[in-house]
């Protein structure tokens, strides 16, 4: 399990360069995605669908959302 993390991980990783956003508001898309239907994940990355996560990556997102905004203005 544990070898088979570091490759999630990159994905993880990859769809968030990709998709242009952060690491955090690409794993809460997933999950939230995945836990709508949306989209089916590969078999080790359904974890991002469990509800603790979504919450802490949305958390996570907002929270360094508004510090971008903060560095902005100062």
């Amino acid at each position: 399990m544990l070898e088979n993390l570091l490759p999630q991980i990159g994905l993880a990783a990859g769809a968030a360069t990709a998709s242009g956003l952060r690491l955090y508001g690409t794993v809460a898309a997933l999950g939230l995605l995945h836990r709508l239907g949306a989209l089916q994940l590969p078999h080790g990355l359904e974890v991002l669908s469990e509800l603790p996560i979504v919450i802490l990556a949305s958390a996570l997102y907002v929270i360094e959302f508004v510090a971008e905004i903060g560095r902005a203005h100062v």
